[in-house]
């Protein structure tokens, strides 16, 4: 059980790396467009899918969740997390927040109920590592539980037009 703070670009990301890494059965991720997450890069692809086409079992809900405030960067910038979504659409759902949301500004990484990357506001690196405590991690989970209960547009990995 480990809780770490950090305070820069790097180490938010290396910290990111390592819940990705975690994660054995489902993430949860909260953020603003994906942007500063750098979601996009390949090894953190490269894990997306790892865990994708390992799904568990008993998976009642999908493997991978992912809640924003816009989404328009990830069809200009993410194309291989769009690939991914065209190919594991059963197992990964992208929804963009109600506009109630919307002024929230913190963001959430969550793998397997145990392990929590929360970054304090969307535009700084400051943020806060839990690794392997169910219980500190839980009043996360829960908050991001809400914000993906608030429901919202689902996003499409097509872009409808005439």
């Amino acid at each position: 059980m480990t809780t770490e703070i950090y305070n820069t670009w790097g180490e938010f990301h290396a910290a990111f790396d390592r819940i990705l890494a975690q994660a054995r059965q489902r993430v949860c991720i909260f953020d603003g467009d994906l942007a500063q997450l750098g979601l996009g890069h390949p090894a953190r692809i490269a894990e997306l899918q790892r865990l994708l086409t390992n799904p568990p079992l008993a998976a009642t809900a999908p493997t991978l969740r992912i809640a924003l405030k816009q989404t328009d960067h990830l069809h200009r910038e993410h194309p291989r997390l769009v690939a991914l979504l065209k190919h594991y659409g059963h197992l990964l759902a992208v929804q963009q927040v109600s506009d109630s949301l919307r002024s929230l500004r913190d963001t959430l990484v969550i793998a397997d109920d145990a392990h929590t990357l929360v970054r304090f506001d969307l535009e700084h690196p400051r943020s806060k590592i839990i690794v392997e405590d169910v219980e500190e991690t839980q009043p996360y989970l829960q908050r991001f539980e809400e914000i993906w209960a608030d429901g919202g547009a689902l996003f499409s990995p097509t872009i409808l037009g005439l």
